[in-house]
């Protein structure tokens, strides 16, 4: 599927979005609509966007048999 909002193609389940509470929009576009409505922007708003990019990108890995554990290792 295609999401009318980004224009990316995904998989899986789609999330109603909470510009209109009708139109199917894909689970980022999902996530940056609720930060938005949680008052985020700036930085902030960056740096959660890109923890979820981060960590869908392990979990396609992971599903793909691809996943090699490096990206949950912290710097200390």
């Amino acid at each position: 599927m295609s999401c009318p909002k980004c224009g990316k193609d995904y998989t899986g389940v789609p999330v109603i979005s909470r510009a209109d509470n009708k139109t199917n929009i894909c689970l980022r576009c999902g996530f940056v609509e609720g930060l938005e409505a949680a008052g985020h922007t700036g930085e902030k708003m960056e740096a959660l966007v890109k923890a979820f990019d981060d960590s869908a990108e392990i979990i396609m890995e992971y599903l793909n048999g691809k996943y090699d554990g490096g990206l949950l290792q912290r710097k200390r």
